[in-house]
């Protein structure tokens, strides 16, 4: 989700309370060739820094642990979305990743993308798979909600988050892109004439809100069957390159509103969350909300199938202010969900 063009008093508030997430809304999604997207490429700066692949740096002994590391090397590898990456943290020594290295003593590896889905997920892991002896998996949220807002153009590989900018950058040959980009057409040429033609295509023919499905089209509960499916897909997938002796899968929280009453900054801050998603964002929400219970015994059931460890990070689990917004945590909250997935290791 992007926060250009954001109602200036909603990131007021949003910053007031949370001032390290003005780092991560400037942090935007780049392109990258075998993920799909990832954070941008060598950042750095005080709450978050990444590593050349764009994968966030996790702090070890005076030195750091990515991309670049030695596969051998690795005690752990995270694998995820943003909850992994560590969104809402104040630096990278406080994601997950940072605290399951300092309470086991040992370098683990962050590969968590920004607005990734299952599939996205597993690609990241590829490199270091056939050598990781533990992998954590914290999942689900994205699968389900990317599939319940997708238009629907990426049903054979999995809908992505920004889908329709990626559509219309996939339409015009990379060569022209480059040229443009490199001042060789000026005025735009075909590959802005393309670029434009594109995005006009979207905005004009846009498909139905998943707000409000098309008669003939997939339901809710539909798009929710397909999300479980590739999770449970992309998750035995992982268990036949690893072993499940090695996976342990965590279903990430999604914190419902009526369950963290009694914490007043997460109410403003969930609040901000949803008035900068828009209207149609609120069935999408509540739809998800609704099957969560749902979609978390499906998961437990798939990985007793597995035979692979679950663990339930249930947001209402979480004790006093954990929450910067739905999914993403503050510093004590990911200290609380790292000590969970410390003692079920």
């Amino acid at each position: 989700m992007s926060f250009r063009r954001t109602d200036p008093a909603v990131l007021h508030t949003r910053y007031a309370l949370a001032p390290q997430m003005r780092a991560y809304d400037a942090l935007e999604p780049h392109v990258h060739p075998y993920v799909g997207l990832s954070a941008p490429r060598g950042a750095r700066g005080t709450v978050v820094s990444t590593d050349a692949e764009g994968f966030r740096r996790t702090p070890w002994r005076g030195g750091w642990t990515d991309t670049a590391s030695a596969p051998s090397a690795l005690a752990g590898i995270l694998l995820g979305g943003s909850f992994s990456f560590g969104v809402g943290a104040s630096g990278d020594g406080t994601t997950i990743a940072a605290h399951l290295a300092r309470s086991r003593s040992e370098p683990w590896l962050n590969l968590g993308i920004r607005a990734g889905n299952s599939g996205q997920e597993l690609s990241s892991v590829l490199p270091f798979a056939a050598q990781a002896p533990v992998v954590v998996l914290c999942s689900g949220v994205n699968n389900l909600v990317a599939e319940l807002q997708s238009t629907g153009p990426d049903q054979v590989y999995g809908p992505l988050f920004f889908e329709e900018a990626v559509a219309a950058v996939g339409s015009v040959p990379v060569h022209d892109l480059v040229e443009q980009l490199n001042g060789e057409r000026p005025g735009g040429g075909a590959a802005l004439d393309r670029l434009r033609s594109a995005f006009g295509r979207g905005a004009q023919a846009r498909r139905p809100s998943p707000a409000a499905p098309a008669p003939h089209g997939p339901t809710l509960a539909d798009r929710r069957d397909r999300a479980l499916a590739r999770q449970v897909r992309d998750l035995s997938l992982l268990v036949r390159m690893t072993g499940p002796e090695k996976v342990l899968f965590c279903l990430q929280p999604f914190a419902e509103a009526r369950s963290r009453t009694a914490v007043p900054q997460e109410q403003q801050l969930l609040g901000v969350h949803d008035r900068r998603q828009g209207p149609r964002w609120e069935r999408v929400r509540d739809f998800a909300l609704a099957s969560w219970p749902w979609f978390a015994a499906s998961m437990e059931a798939a990985c007793l199938g597995l035979g692979v460890r679950f663990l339930d990070l249930e947001a209402a689990s979480f004790e006093g202010w954990s929450f910067v917004d739905r999914v993403h945590l503050t510093d004590d909250g990911y200290e609380q969900a790292a000590r969970r997935i410390t003692e079920e290791l």
